[in-house]
């Protein structure tokens, strides 16, 4: 018993040699259109993501990372300017590579995640005082992303991602005036387009 596990272990950490783990730091420029109970809201945001991926000896790959971006929606305020937006990201994918050298990584993944996005405005009304809406989507999507990492040098190189995806959630609308505090749930659904840019560490 004792010389079949070592022989397994062996087997797994002579697996493992090959194996590539990298770290993707960079900036995320995700454009989200969005169809808010029977309404169009699109919001473009700028951020910094990372992830962890991790690419077997046989190809197979999977990713966990996040993001946080700002920017701005089409939803306009009261002084009629687009509303500042935020975007956070929660995501993981599963796939495979299909080069996968010491130069070079193309995968392509399955992703799954959680995002949370949303802005406000604050405004004043002689009647009521004192107005603050708020809303907050937050949906689950999935869909593909190819991602490509270029090595200059054995453990440092560029990396490039682009993923389309499919969300549905629903989006939390606030109303606070200073006699009384509405709010409404409203379903939510529509399509993510994401680019990422950056700088791979491979360990």
């Amino acid at each position: 018993m004792k010389k079949i596990l070592a022989l397994v272990a062996a087997s797994l950490l002579s697996l493992s040699s090959f194996a590539e783990n990298t770290f993707h730091v960079g900036a995320f420029f995700p454009v989200t259109i969005l169809d808010i109970d029977g309404e169009s809201v699109v919001a473009e945001t700028t951020g910094a993501a990372f992830d962890f991926t991790h690419v077997a000896d046989c190809g197979f790959t999977f990713k966990a990372g996040a993001g946080c971006g700002f920017g701005l929606s089409d939803i306009e305020d009261t002084k009629g300017d687009n509303l500042t937006w935020f975007d956070l990201d929660f995501s993981a994918g599963f796939g495979g590579s299909f080069i996968h050298d010491e130069k070079m990584t193309l995968s392509l993944l399955g992703d799954i995640g959680l995002r949370i996005q949303g802005g406000g405005e604050e405004s004043y009304d002689d009647r009521t005082g004192l107005n603050c809406v708020d809303y907050i989507p937050v949906m689950f999507y999935f869909g593909p992303e190819v991602s490509f990492t270029y090595r200059f040098i054995p453990h440092v190189g560029l990396f490039a991602n682009l993923g389309v995806f499919y969300a549905i959630g629903s989006t939390s609308v606030e109303l606070k005036t200073a006699g009384e505090t509405v709010s409404d749930d409203l379903g939510t659904s529509g399509f993510i387009v994401q680019p990422k840019l950056g700088v791979a560490f491979t360990l």
